[in-house]
């Protein structure tokens, strides 16, 4: 018999990889209204035949939406609510979330910004248990890459895509093959981070070029950005570099911090507390 399975979330990687499974049945797909996911599904074929509903924007209707629902696991993909599984839980119900990190490193809201914040060497996707903690149950399957100085925050976004659909298509073979009773392995405490407005903050004349690179390069997409002042305006920046060369770092090294030095091509180059950086993509907020 298929089991019986409801999706919550605002990604199409993992309702993809359930889709291409023969063995499941879905009951019910709640998908954030204005989400990545919204917009696959408004273009794909099979939306008129799938068990759509935009998933409510207050907690306590999603729980009584799920209380009405008979399905056999619950898969997480970007759900904004902390659910209680205990509540939910009736003693034969499987609930799963993938996670956009390396559990138990970088656990909560935004890992992918923590990548690069952080200085991770390595980048990934978990699949686990869902229990009343934030990303504490046992792991079912990790994927993962190599972190490599030519990545940005964009790419990762576009590696999570596949790296979720992977991990979610492997992860539910692995547990049809345990008869769904697999235990999963468990974590420690590891790290979290969730977005704090002082990490995407930059000051030029108070933090070093190095600290400066890596807050931009950790929020580096247009829908995000770190906020700064430039010539007396808030601008956000996406894109700056560490400018080494010694005949620059003379030239403009009378500067004061905070100043632009010079600008070109609509790049920027500014002095900060230890040298100088080039904003190479920014915009007046």
């Amino acid at each position: 018999m298929r089991k019986k399975i409801v999706f919550v979330g605002n990604r199409y990687s993992g309702l993809k990889a359930l889709l291409n499974n023969s063995k499941l049945e879905l009951v019910r797909i709640f998908y954030e209204s204005g989400s990545y996911l919204e917009k696959e599904l408004l273009t794909d074929d099979l939306n008129n035949s799938l068990p759509l509903q935009e998933m409510p924007k207050e907690k306590e209707r999603l729980l009584t939406e799920l209380s009405n629902i008979r399905y056999d696991i619950l898969i997480s993909n970007g759900c904004r609510f902390k659910l209680p599984v205990s509540v939910l839980q009736d003693g034969s119900k499987l609930f799963l979330n993938i996670h956009p990190s390396l559990l138990p490193r970088l656990k909560g809201k935004n890992p992918l910004n923590g990548i690069f914040l952080f200085g991770h060497k390595e980048f990934g996707v978990t699949l686990h248990y869902m229990d009343d903690g934030i990303d504490t149950g046992n792991i079912i399957l990790q994927k993962k890459i190599q972190v490599t100085s030519d990545l940005d925050l964009g790419m990762l976004y576009l590696a999570l895509l596949d790296l979720e659909y992977e991990v979610l298509k492997e992860g539910l073979d692995l547990l049809d093959k345990c008869h769904f009773i697999f235990k999963g392995h468990p974590h420690s405490r590891g790290s979290y981070y969730s977005r704090k407005q002082e990490d995407m903050t930059v000051f030029f004349n108070k933090e070093r070029s190095a600290d400066i690179v890596r807050k931009t390069k950790a929020f580096g997409v247009l829908t995000q950005g770190v906020t700064c002042e430039i010539k007396g305006e808030q601008v956000k920046i996406f894109d700056a570099e560490n400018i080494t060369n010694s005949y620059f770092l003379n030239r403009y090294g009378n500067y004061k911090p905070g100043e632009v030095v010079t600008e070109y091509d609509n790049k920027l180059i500014i002095r900060t507390n230890d040298g100088l950086v080039k904003i190479t993509r920014w915009a007046k907020n």
